[in-house]
């Protein structure tokens, strides 16, 4: 059995990432559907196993949705993010073609520090900070509701910014 490098791509993964090129060129649009695990299997020449997890990471990562019994297609409105490039809603909706607007719900100054606990670790953020709510749109729709710690030791002047934006 032939030992796979570290440095290789999975294969799913890589089907997967042809799928979300297809759909990033337009050649899939929104609604349409993409190939079964029987057409993958046959295009990629891979297992089921394979094809199956190809079309689960596409599903996972947002691009498509699956249907038992019908198909899998294509999601509307689907985001591109890329792990390598910090993550902004803002540049995300404008790349898309979408309008991005915020809606400021609160901002608050806070004494206490506040934790939050993510895999099991718990990180800290020590007070004084500011909490800011808001809901983020995209074309008058709204996409996410945000809460934000800000440090007013890192950021001393975060009271007197537009929190709009």
């Amino acid at each position: 059995m032939r030992k796979k490098r570290s440095t290789e791509i999975a294969k799913y993964y890589r089907i997967s990432q042809d799928i979300v090129a297809q759909i990033q060129s337009g050649e899939l649009e929104a609604g349409s559907q993409v190939l079964s695990e029987n057409e993958i299997i046959k295009k990629y020449r891979v297992s089921n196993t394979t094809a199956r997890k190809a079309l689960y990471e596409t599903e996972r990562t947002g691009w498509v949705r699956r249907v038992k019994g019908r198909g899998t297609f294509v999601c509307a409105n689907t985001i591109g993010r890329s792990i390598n490039r910090i993550l902004s809603f803002t540049n995300n909706m404008l790349e898309e073609g979408h309008v991005p607007t915020t809606k400021l719900i609160s901002a608050r100054m806070r004494r206490k520090s506040h934790s939050v606990s993510i895999q099991g670790r718990v990180y800290t953020l020590r007070g004084p900070l500011c909490e800011i709510v808001r809901v983020r749109f995209a074309d008058g729709v709204p996409m996410m509701k945000e809460t934000r710690y800000i440090s007013t030791r890192l950021c001393p002047e975060i009271t007197e910014r537009n929190l709009e934006g």
